[in-house]
């Protein structure tokens, strides 16, 4: 049986494997959407979906690396932080991808829901 340390250790490890691999695949969906892997494509949706999904998997990479110093309340505060952050990043990359969302309007190059712009 594991100690509540131990498993605290193992969640926290879990959770840092996960946010990084969130980390590569939304860097590697960002490059696939550029035309060069050099210059940044802000102008196109799924660069935004992957750049919102990068700083969401980010977030949770944190979560998980800032609880293994949780005895301090200040990283437990920075740690809570992350995963709100997060959290919120994943929730506005979520909202492009929507699927409920039946008017598009183009806005210069950037194809977003008319919900957005209200």
């Amino acid at each position: 049986m594991l100690s509540f340390e131990e498993c605290v250790v193992a969640d926290d490890m879990a959770q840092v494997v996960g946010g990084s691999g969130f980390i590569i695949s939304s860097s590697l969906f960002m490059l696939e959407t550029q035309e060069k892997w050099y210059l940044p494509a802000p102008n196109l949706l799924g660069w935004h979906i992957g750049f919102w999904n990068l700083v969401g998997g980010t977030g949770f990479c944190l979560c998980g690396a800032l609880g293994f110093g949780s005895a301090d309340p200040d990283v437990e505060y920075a740690s809570t932080l992350a995963t709100f952050v997060g959290s919120w990043a994943f929730l506005v990359s979520y909202d492009r991808t929507d699927p409920l969302c039946r008017s598009i309007q183009e806005v210069g190059k950037l194809t977003v829901c008319r919900s957005w712009a209200r």
